[in-house]
């Protein structure tokens, strides 16, 4: 194997991440779903964010994000231009050197992780396409429509870690603790309504919901029930004491057509906004405060009569010989396989069940504190929901974020806190239809000690040329309007 070929399986993941046109939120995209004038995006986050918009539509022309992070593996020294630019580059820290050994004169190292900690792996990728919100009175409706991959694996146990595998003695059992992971990529198409449901004198509060209609392409799932006990055999062979396991893809049929139709599902977002201040004069787009809690992704997949859902369940001992893959070259070649090694029949491991795949759900909150007219303090709180059966899990997230906000500026450095255990810093720009932003900016600007991943998205707009209203009562504007007639002056901004 040539020295650079580790490295390449992890940049590959970090090029795919940051690519393919195929999930969900650059993580949480900050710079695209908070503030004033997130519009359609920002219901993503929260579907009733825009009963009090301070512009009446908006449209998204497109808008596009990927995130990759994990903390399995890194590469040193370096920051992400020069890693996609000098991909070949990358020799793995520990390669013993061969006739077909890379020669490099500047490599970038790839090592793995030697920590004992339980590791995970995230990779998301969206693509949101033409979308268009209306407001008409207190009432908000909007349309979107996306195009989302995601990959996920957590609490993969620290004994399966490369340094910590490594390290078992031949012969000898250890223990691994259950652990699961899924990935999907779909299209989805959602309605979002949303409205005033309570006014006074100094607060407002708004609810909304998104109903998501939910076309998959292709879909898999591993789930590990029980802790299970393994011993090392010989040329990187397995025994397992025996277990129980279920695993499956959405139409193995067509798994090598990333656009083939694999199964349909539902989905639901539901949210509700607090504002506080700011009604004195009637800006409803105006508050002191403001607060937010909202239901994400709660939904899930169903896979056609071409997925298949795999069981194996044994109290016998399990012998995993890697020569027995040697052939294999597709997922239904794999699942015989290992049926035939672990049950001794290369079919007796399909089970009845239908294949099912729940979404990334998660619950939000969202507080915003207003200082000025343009200046804002964000503070977001977003926790996975698990699940029992087969899903993709989010990634947890703490950030607080400052950002300066006009009708065509904004700037915002959101610090986020990653799964509970990373801190990173991000940054967004707004400029007039244009939004470009990462939550993990450093990774783009210098290099890393551990580079493990980044995120960057983009998204193009348009809306109203004009902001229909000062911020001052109806009648201040209606004899504004009048002093300026003489002048041509219509609007205040």
């Amino acid at each position: 194997m040539k020295s650079f070929q580790i490295g390449w399986m992890f940049i590959a993941l970090m090029v795919i991440g940051l690519l393919c046109t195929n999930y969900t939120q650059a993580q949480e995209a900050l710079g695209l779903k908070t503030g004033k004038y997130a519009g359609i995006n920002g219901t993503l986050l929260n579907p009733s964010s825009n009963v009090y918009a301070p512009l009446k539509w908006d449209v998204n022309l497109v808008a596009a994000g990927a995130f990759f992070e994990n903390n399995y593996g890194y590469l040193t020294n370096t920051a992400v231009p020069n890693a996609l630019k000098n991909a070949s580059l990358i020799e793995w820290v520990n390669e013993e050197a061969g006739d077909d050994a890379t020669i490099s004169t500047n490599p970038i190292l790839f090592d793995f992780f030697d920590d004992n900690k339980r590791k995970s792996i995230h990779l998301n990728a969206f693509v949101m396409g033409p979308s268009v919100r209306l407001n008409v009175g207190k009432h908000s409706f909007g349309l979107f429509t996306n195009f989302r991959t995601a990959i996920s694996a957590n609490r993969i146990p620290a004994s399966l870690g490369y340094y910590e595998f490594d390290r078992q003695l031949l012969n000898e059992s250890f223990k691994a603790a259950p652990f699961k992971f899924a990935g999907m990529a779909w299209a989805e198409l959602g309605l979002n309504y949303a409205t005033e449901i309570m006014e006074g004198n100094n607060h407002r509060i708004s609810a909304g919901g998104n109903v998501k209609y939910l076309h998959a392409y292709n879909a898999f799932f591993f789930k590990s029930h029980e802790e299970v006990e393994l011993t090392k055999l010989p040329n990187d062979s397995l025994a397992l004491n025996g277990g129980s396991y279920s695993y499956g893809i959405s139409n193995a049929a067509v798994a090598n057509n990333p656009f083939a139709s694999t199964g349909k599902g539902l989905a639901i977002d539901l949210g509700t906004t607090y504002l506080v201040g700011g009604t004195e004069d009637k800006n409803y787009s105006d508050y002191q405060f403001k607060f937010g809690c909202s239901l994400l992704d709660f939904g899930k997949v169903w896979g056609n009569n071409e997925a298949q859902v795999h069981e194996v369940n044994t109290a016998e001992i399990v012998n995993i010989y890697t020569e027995g893959y040697n052939d294999v070259t597709d997922e239904l070649g794999l699942f015989t396989t290992i049926s035939q090694q672990a049950l001794n029949d290369e079919t007796a491991s399909r089970s009845n069940k239908r294949f099912s795949l729940w979404l990334p759900g998660a619950i939000s909150a969202q507080a915003d504190f207003a200082a000025n007219k343009h200046l804002y303090l964000n503070a977001l709180v977003t926790r996975r929901i698990r699940t029992i059966q087969p899903g993709i899990e989010r990634a947890n997230i703490i950030a607080v974020t400052p950002r300066f906000e006009s009708r065509f500026l904004a700037f915002s450095l959101p610090l986020v806190l990653y799964n509970d255990t990373d801190f990173r810093l991000g940054s967004a720009l707004r400029l007039g239809p244009i939004t470009i932003g990462s939550d993990n900016l450093l990774t783009w600007i210098r290099p890393q000690n551990e580079l493990t991943g980044t995120d960057v998205y983009v998204a193009l707009k348009v809306n109203p040329v004009h902001l229909a209203f000062s911020g001052k009562s109806k009648k201040w504007n209606a004899d504004k309007r009048m002093k300026n007639a003489g002048s041509g002056k219509c609007y205040q901004f």
